[in-house]
């Protein structure tokens, strides 16, 4: 599902002073820069409450940029830098897209159903948790919903069985992995592993012994002789 409802970010005017970025952070206000192909590459204030409410993160969610600074512009978020003691947002970098054109972006899976090999006792394991996809930048999909149900024990689910709709195009490697349906062993099972490894690894231990023992033999009648 595309991304339909606006979401604002408010900008306030900045500086590229050192002092104009230490009194706006004391004013609980975030360093940023914007750039795009239809924008110069501007200077503004972000606020710091609005990151720490929406739990925004760097992604493919579109913005509408309201206030002070290009104004009704779109923009995604890029990168959060933040200080390694505190964890506290340092910079933000926006990029504006041209919305009559496509990017590449990372999409989640939305997995739908329960596996048939689940239902056998068996167990998901998941690779990969997203897809890279070419998309217009005015339809960037919130998800992509992959129907597991069918899938049973010992199965693999790849990026080349994932269906998209023909208006995007998956970039990812079609030969990767997105999930397995694991078997699930038994206490009892797994203790006749560990035991036939051992077994093995005794029966390697004394033909290694056996051999090293015939090779000094032989070594000692040489000597002999």
């Amino acid at each position: 599902m595309a991304q339909k409802d606006q979401i604002f970010l408010e900008t306030q005017t900045r500086t590229a002073k050192r002092t104009t970025n230490i009194e706006g952070r004391k004013r609980n206000l975030i360093p940023a820069i914007i750039y795009g192909p239809n924008v110069e590459s501007t200077t503004a204030f972000l606020n710091n409450s609005f990151f720490v409410t929406s739990k925004a993160i760097a992604g493919s969610t579109i913005y509408t940029l309201q206030g002070d600074v290009l104004d009704g512009k779109p923009a995604m978020i890029k990168e959060i830098k933040r200080s390694p003691v505190e964890n506290k947002i340092l910079h933000v970098d926006l990029y504006s897209p041209d919305m009559t054109g496509t990017m590449v972006v990372e999409v989640p899976f939305d997995f739908q159903g329960e596996p048939e090999g689940v239902k056998e006792g068996g167990l998901i394991q998941e690779v990969r948790r997203s897809i890279e996809l070419e998309c217009p930048v005015s339809n960037i999909p919130k998800s992509i919903k992959v129907d597991i149900s069918a899938l049973k024990i010992g199965e693999t689910l790849s990026m080349a069985d994932i269906t998209v709709p023909s208006e995007f195009k998956v970039m990812s490697a079609p030969e990767y992995a997105v999930l397995n349906i694991t078997e699930i062993k038994s206490v009892a099972a797994l203790d006749e592993d560990v035991a036939a490894s051992g077994t093995a690894a005794e029966g390697t231990g004394a033909a290694t012994g056996t051999a090293a023992e015939g090779t000094a033999a032989a070594k000692t009648n040489a000597e002999k002789s």
